[in-house]
């Protein structure tokens, strides 16, 4: 049918609507079916080799997984587990952090303390657009912020970092309650320090940055200090870091690997 329908229009002839109707149903039902099942963005991170990956699908505490299997971390009065994911057709989950002071917990390893080139990955969903200078994570030495200038997330450094101030310039807008891929990545080869959001990227510059190695531990969902301050009110998803930079044809193929889900923020903080 789909032939006759080919020679009849090369020859200028109108087909009958029902015979149109008839082709395109026999086309559809022999159309490769797309499973969502066969999201890949997992595979996409892990092929870039992340040297810590929280999926933050897990059930339960108090142990956060990390997809490498090098560094867990520990949750600390979460309640949020379970939370519809950013990635739609995959089943792993997310985590709500949605309690004044919900967080995990990550012991120091040279390896987190990025020194070189780095990248750092995540999918935010926040629960309030007016929250307050609130952190996705921060390890002393660096960290991402979000709302220290307002309805943004920006990297910062710790004061004992060197080089040049990669903080300026780095805010990435995000002025709804949806998922959004974020990527913060530097090359030290070629100094070339760039964000992404969405897949898209938001900033590049020419800079020179060097992360003090501090010991403390990295704290996600929150600054770990002296004391516990500032948690995030948002979920978080797929949170990785890597010792080396993700060109933007790499943080697309994960960006692009699966369309984000589009749950219903809800925050009791």
């Amino acid at each position: 049918m789909s032939e006759i329908n080919v020679v009849a229009l090369r020859r200028g002839t109108t087909l009958p609507i029902s015979v149109l109707l008839l082709v395109t149903s026999i086309a559809l039902s022999v159309a490769p079916a797309i499973s969502e099942a066969s999201c890949s963005y997992r595979d996409e991170v892990v092929t870039d080799g992340p040297v810590a990956y929280w999926r933050l699908g897990d059930a339960s505490g108090p142990t956060a997984a990390d997809e490498t299997g090098s560094y867990p971390g520990v949750y600390t009065s979460v309640t949020g587990f379970g939370a519809q994911g950013a990635l739609s057709g995959d089943p792993n989950t997310a985590v709500n952090f949605d309690q004044p002071s919900d967080y995990v917990r990550v012991a120091d390893a040279p390896a987190l303390r990025l020194p070189g080139s780095f990248a750092i990955e995540f999918w935010l969903r926040t629960n309030d657009v007016d929250q307050d200078s609130h952190y996705i994570m921060d390890k002393t030495a660096y960290g991402v912020i979000y709302n220290y200038v307002p309805r943004t997330v920006e990297f910062y450094r710790g004061l004992a970092s060197s080089g040049e101030e990669p903080r300026t310039g780095t805010q990435i807008s995000i002025t709804d309650m949806k998922w959004h891929h974020i990527v913060y990545s530097y090359d030290a080869p070629t100094r070339f320090w760039a964000g992404y959001k969405d897949g898209v990227r938001a900033f590049s510059f020419t800079r020179t940055i060097t992360l003090a190695q501090d010991s403390s531990p990295l704290g996600i969902a929150t600054a770990l200090g002296a004391v516990v301050f500032n948690n995030l009110d948002g979920a978080l998803d797929e949170v990785a870091l890597y010792d080396k930079s993700l060109s933007l044809s790499r943080v697309q193929a994960h960006a692009f690997a699966c369309l984000p889900s589009t749950p219903t923020a809800t925050s009791t903080s």
